[in-house]
Parts: C-alpha cells; structure tokens; sequence
C-alpha cells in the first residue's frame, strides 16, 4: 500500500505538469500523453482531475451499450470465482490484473482494453449488479472487484465504530504485548492503600482480641475422643471392652476413608490443572499421586472385604485369613466368632 501510494502521488504529479504545460501554450506529444495514460491504466491508475468531471448522470449519459454489456459479462464470469473463494460467504476480492486476464481469456479474440474495463465497472452501481470498483485508501483506484453487500457492511461496521469508540479506539502492536507489565499508580499507590484501611483494623481485632479469648477448642478426631484399648487386650466376655474396642474401629474406618477421599481429591484436582501438559502433570503431581497410593494401599490392607456392618473380630478373622501373621498368638478367635458372627 505505501509502494501504491508513491505511484499515486507520482502520476497526480505528472498528470499535472503535463495540463500545466499545456495550459502555458506550449505542446506535448500525444504519443506522450498517450504513453502515459497506458501506464496508469495498466497499474490501476486514472487521472484524478478528469475522473471528478465524470459524475453518475454523465457517466449514464455517454455509456454506449457496450459497456452496459461488458458490465454484465463482468459479473457473470467473476460472481463464481469469488464465491469460490468465499465459500458461499459474502466477502472475498480479485486484484485488477487477474480479473482483466479473465475476462479476456474468457472472451477469445474479442479482447477489451484496459480503460473500457474501468469503464464497464463505473456503470456497475447504477446497473445494480453485485460487484463493485473498491478504491484503497491509499489512492489506487480499481484494485480489486468486491461483493456490493461486503463493502456496504464494512462501512456500516465503519461507521459504527467510528461512532462508538472514537474516544476509546487504540492500536496494539507486537512489540506492546511483549512489553513488561507496568502497574499504574492507582495499581501501585492506591489500591494497596485502601486493602490496608479494610484489612488492617480486621487482622488487628483478631489477633489482638478474638484468638485471646478462652474458649474451648475443636480438637483433631484422635485427640478429642481418647483411645480405648484395643480388641486384642480385652478379655472373653467383656462386652464392655468388645463394644467401645468395636465403636473405635469403625471411627478409625471412616477417618481413613474420608482421608484417602481428600488425597485422591487433591490428585484429581492436579490433573485438572495441568491437563494440557502430562510432563508438567507427572512432574508437579507426583508428590500428591504417592500420598494417594500409599494411604490407598494402606486402607485397602486394612479394611478391605469389610463393611460398616462387620464386626471388629470378623475382620480380624478375615485379615488373618489373608495375612496369617496379623492374628495375635494370645488372642482366641474362635471364642469371639461364636459369641457375636
């Protein structure tokens, strides 16, 4: 686009030496003149002063039906080829230069010149088909055909952000984004100043009056209840002992329960968040995946094939089915599963 304007400014300025030289009298070539008309019409280019003469009614006025035509012919053979590209979508373009080769190809040996394209494309908005001249903002004027709707909706949406954000529209570039963040100062001054103004007076009360008040604590599960002997220390027909040493280990079960159910909570958790990444999943989780397997191990041993049903004698009955050596040697099991199986 900068390269296209140069050669805007370029021919504006030869375009103008040339009617000024006229204008004193002296004479210019037509073969110049001519020379140079190609040139623009070849890269796109007209004649700024001599296209501001030409309004629609005039244009209407000398259009020969052979441009009304070739306007027409236009349509008919570029219309699918930026359907093509689009996909069926509204939108899409074709530079000048394909589309004069096009159409060309398209017509054989009858074959048009560059200016009765421009020409044909002039007509087109009063004909009412669907392609349109666009002129860049850089002054290249006819550098590609485009949907009448396409344009129609980009200066609708044009005209609608200049409305809406004239005051808040700005650019980022590459090089902003990968700038350091700067904090402003309401970020820096302001805002950890008023983060002081709540926060402090609260951590104060706190510390200073509501952790010194006496009041009774909430201990951990194994420090508020206190242990009771053990199954295998109670004597037979102690019932007593039986049921608190029964009671304790369904306690026991349930505290192990729900603590596997946090580790493996916590390792779910972890995946989550790195689920993009299994080598930073494996790396950052590990530590949390070990805890699991380990208290899920440990619980699987101990109260495995057990119920909240099941008495504490039967699963040592079990356990010591399965593990021979974690049946106590003075302990009698036999007595226990007849009294309460």
């Amino acid at each position: 686009m900068e390269n296209a304007k140069e050669m805007v400014v370029l021919s504006k300025n030869l375009s103008q030496r040339i009617r000024t030289t006229k204008a004193s009298g002296k004479k210019v070539a037509e073969n110049d003149m001519t020379e140079l008309r190609m040139a623009m019409l070849s890269m796109g280019l007209e004649d700024v002063n001599v296209a501001e003469e030409k309004d629609t009614a005039d244009i209407a006025t000398h259009s020969s039906s052979f441009h009304r035509q070739l306007a027409s012919q236009i349509c008919r053979l570029l219309q699918p080829l930026l359907e093509q590209r689009t996909a069926g979508v509204c939108g899409g373009c074709i530079d000048l230069t394909t589309a004069y080769c096009r159409v060309n190809r398209a017509r054989g040996v009858q074959l048009i010149a560059p200016n009765d394209l421009l020409e044909a494309a002039r007509l087109m908005p009063m004909l009412k088909l669907p392609l349109r001249l666009k002129t860049f903002p850089s002054g290249l004027k006819g550098g590609a055909f485009a949907y009448a709707l396409e344009m129609s909706l980009a200066e609708e949406h044009r005209e609608d952000h200049h409305e809406n954000h004239d005051h808040h529209s700005f650019e980022i570039t590459r090089d902003d984004l990968f700038k350091p963040y700067k904090p402003s100062r309401f970020e820096k001054y302001l805002f950890p100043f008023i983060a002081n103004i709540i926060d402090k007076p609260v951590t104060l009360f706190r510390e200073q009056i509501v952790e010194r008040i006496r009041r009774k604590k909430f201990y951990y599960y194994h420090q508020r209840y206190a242990r009771v002997p053990e199954i295998d220390s109670c004597r037979v027909g102690d019932r007593v002992c039986i049921t608190e040493a029964n009671n304790q280990f369904h306690r026991d079960r349930l505290v192990d329960a729900n603590i596997v159910r946090i580790l493996r909570q916590r390792v779910n958790e972890c995946r989550k968040w790195y689920d993009r990444d299994y080598e930073d999943m494996d790396r950052f989780c590990k530590p949390y995946v070990k805890d699991h397997e380990e208290a899920a191990t440990n619980f699987f041993i101990k109260f495995d094939l057990i119920n909240h049903h099941l008495h504490m004698a039967s699963s040592r009955i079990v356990n010591g089915k399965r593990i021979p050596a974690f049946v106590p040697v003075m302990f009698d099991l036999s007595k226990f599963k007849t009294l309460f199986i």
